[in-house]
């Protein structure tokens, strides 16, 4: 991939969907979802936790600025009833 590309994702329901990039690549997310998710920043570590609780059923999508690289990653927890996903474009 190289700078300008679209990245995006999305899971099954229950599940975590962890987006790690590539050691040298940095990706800004745009929109995510929030039916229910969590979402949460990570070292692989700690948890940054963006939106809250995995209580949220507005369905709503998120328009955070979420810029990641591999060290600071995406870590989005679905629900059990809705999946979650993410969107964005490599800037490096």
């Amino acid at each position: 991939m190289v700078s300008g590309d679209v990245v995006s994702g999305m899971s099954a329901t229950g599940v975590v969907l962890i987006f790690q990039p590539a050691a040298t690549v940095e990706i800004f997310i745009g929109s995510t979802s929030s039916w229910g998710s969590m979402i949460r920043l990570t070292d692989g570590v700690n948890l940054a936790f963006l939106n809250g609780s995995n209580s949220s059923t507005n369905g709503v999508t998120n328009t955070m600025k979420i810029f990641i690289n591999n060290t600071h990653y995406l870590d989005i927890l679905s629900n059990a009833t809705a999946g979650c996903w993410f969107s964005g474009i490599q800037i490096k």
